[in-house]
């Protein structure tokens, strides 16, 4: 693993926390730091889990609840990347936003199936964010991948 690729992991970890806690409603703010995970388990599918672990572990540390809930969805997360990594170019951009859609669909319909909030304005937030989380992809990956 390269040095960028681990500096660019790190930088969507951190950037993540700072948009959340600047953000005064959390549906707008994009999932970095499983952005940051699909780019870099797509350069190094063999650390897939490793990174998942980190990934999760670190959400964890400012997560208010289910922590082992929510470690192991990014670990899911990673291993799903990885298994794509197989079959698929990964790295491929269109495969990262496809990766990223359904990661943040299936993260979200689990924290909303554990706190039982299925609402239509919940459900309906949950879509802002995957579709903010998605569109980030593309300027994340210039950032991270080179």
């Amino acid at each position: 693993m390269s040095a960028s690729l681990a500096i660019g992991f790190a930088g969507c970890a951190f950037a993540h926390v700072l948009v959340a806690y600047a953000s005064s409603l959390p549906w707008w703010v994009p999932d970095l730091t499983l952005i940051g995970l699909i780019m870099i388990v797509t350069q190094v599918p063999s650390q897939w889990l490793l990174l998942s672990a980190l990934a999760g572990m670190w959400m964890n540390l400012w997560a208010v609840r289910f922590p082992g809930q929510i470690l192991l969805g990014y670990v899911g997360v990673g291993w799903l990347v990885q298994i794509l990594s197989r079959s698929w170019d990964t790295t491929d951009l269109r495969i990262q936003c496809v990766c990223a859609f359904v990661s943040s669909f299936l993260l979200t319909l689990w924290m909303v199936w554990l706190d039982h909030l299925w609402t239509l304005a919940v459900l309906g937030w949950s879509v802002v964010r995957i579709v903010v989380t998605v569109l980030a992809v593309p300027l994340v990956r210039r950032m991270v991948v080179r």
